[in-house]
């Protein structure tokens, strides 16, 4: 299979193996088209003196068009499988699928940073995570107290938000299950 962005058959297939809807791929895809050239042209410009071919010489990768590399990287990242299944998916080496990830993330980046919708932080350090965390906690427990304020349960158990919270146990013991 060699165009896997044209063998999805509907809008509710793409979405679920990369995030993303056909308009918004195809928008991404333009950003994303024009990152690869840019940064390929300036790794060329570094790199032409230890060159043995010039750009384009060689053979073919398996990831040919900048629809299947675009659609490669975002399976990848809403997926997350392992090199092995990612490689027997697109018919790669587990090498190769490796390597083709590092290539394509900072090209994904420079895409949506071109396209201005990069995530507001990136993470450097384990104080930066634990900020993040914390305000996601304080931003989690604050929606689920205001939908039960809007619903006007009172259950402790409504949706089991609040045993995940606040580290409410449940009252049943091995005795009570054998």
């Amino acid at each position: 299979m060699s165009n896997f962005y044209e063998s999805v058959r509907s809008e509710r297939q793409l979405k679920g193996l990369t995030g993303l809807g056909r308009e918004k791929f195809e928008t991404l895809l333009d950003s994303f088209s024009e990152s690869i050239e840019e940064l390929s042209s300036e790794n060329y410009q570094l790199n032409r003196h230890q060159r043995n071919r010039r750009p384009g010489g060689g053979r073919k990768g398996g990831l040919s068009t900048a629809q299947d590399k675009l659609f490669f990287i975002l399976f990848y990242l809403k997926t997350y499988p392992t090199f092995d299944v990612l490689s027997y998916t697109f018919n790669l080496g587990a090498s190769k699928a490796c390597e083709n990830v590092n290539k394509l993330l900072p090209v994904l980046s420079h895409a949506q940073s071109k396209l201005k919708v990069q995530p507001l932080r990136k993470l450097t350090k384990v104080s930066d995570l634990e900020s993040a965390l914390e305000a996601l906690d304080s931003e989690s427990t604050k929606e689920v107290l205001d939908s039960k304020e809007d619903s006007g349960s009172t259950s402790p158990r409504s949706f089991g938000f609040k045993r995940r919270l606040s580290g409410y146990k449940s009252s049943m013991s091995r005795r009570d299950i054998s």
